[in-house]
């Protein structure tokens, strides 16, 4: 059997990831470390769905608490906390809510300072 080949740092574009096909690529490209731009026509299941696949990557990843920003969006949160995931909500959202001008503020944003 082949080793499953790591992804880290893979950008994809995946069309039709709200079910079939494009929803398992994108579960599995994800699983393997790859980030992924997911769509589908329908903006209702893809809602859904994206709870889902972060419930299924939960799952398979062992990962069963995670840690969102402030901005981050009511409906997701609900569904994940509904589909047993710990979650903890940070204080302040993670980007500034300004445009970051100097190459030395995007360095301390990225260090942490």
């Amino acid at each position: 059997m082949k080793a499953r080949r790591q992804l880290a740092g893979l950008r994809a574009l995946v069309t039709g990831a709200s079910s079939g096909v494009g929803r398992a690529v994108a579960t599995e490209l994800l699983t393997r470390g790859g980030h992924v731009l997911a769509t589908a026509r329908r903006g209702d299941q893809q809602r859904a769905s994206i709870a889902e696949i972060i419930l299924e990557l939960a799952r398979k990843l062992k990962r069963p608490h995670f840690v969102v920003p402030a901005d981050f969006p009511a409906f997701l949160y609900a569904a994940l906390l509904a589909g047993g995931l710990e979650i903890t909500l940070l204080a302040d959202p993670v980007f500034p809510a300004r445009e970051i001008k100097t190459a030395a503020e995007a360095r301390a944003i990225r260090e942490g300072n």
